[in-house]
């Protein structure tokens, strides 16, 4: 259990190796922005289209998906739904949860070379906080709904 909480700190790694790389190599992030959001836009379809996998197409997947969307549309944190998108991968089983931590690290590279900020250290802050703060809905019945997943991939829909 200990080894699958820690484990869902690593898509952080992700966003911490991108923000290294676009230091390193400034020049190629900025010609290269475009295949970044590309490859953003990319990963968080495949995730959305796994999220949805096994259920079901009825009313009230729908409507949670819907509710998911206007939720990303009101609140336009990305980080904070992929650590929704953490938690409701720490529900299923271990191979689930390794493949959404893995996009997630690869979607973290890319998010991490277009940060561009005089306060570095603020940004990532804020969204390491904006991703550790869902994982407090592990301490609730919801975490583990099967309408959990559909919901994330409803936030997971909007564009960035």
């Amino acid at each position: 259990m200990k080894t699958r909480l820690l484990l869902l700190l690593f898509p952080l790694l992700g966003l911490l190796a991108g923000y290294l790389l676009r230091k390193i190599a400034a020049e190629e992030a900025e010609q290269g922005k475009k295949y970044f959001l590309f490859t953003r836009q990319i990963l968080l379809f495949i995730i959305m289209i796994l999220l949805v996998r096994t259920t079901s197409l009825s009313l009230p997947i729908l409507g949670v998906f819907l509710a998911g969307i206007f939720c990303a549309y009101v609140i336009r944190l990305r980080y904070l739904y992929l650590g929704m998108l953490a938690v409701a991968a720490f529900t299923m089983t271990p191979e689930w949860t390794l493949l959404f931590l893995s996009l997630m690290i690869l979607y973290g590279l890319p998010f991490g070379t277009q940060l561009i900020t005089k306060k570095p250290c603020a940004v990532l802050g804020k969204y390491i906080v904006l991703y550790l703060l869902p994982l407090l809905l592990l301490l609730t019945p919801f975490a583990t709904s099967s309408l959990f997943p559909v919901f994330v991939a409803g936030t997971l829909f909007l564009r960035e």
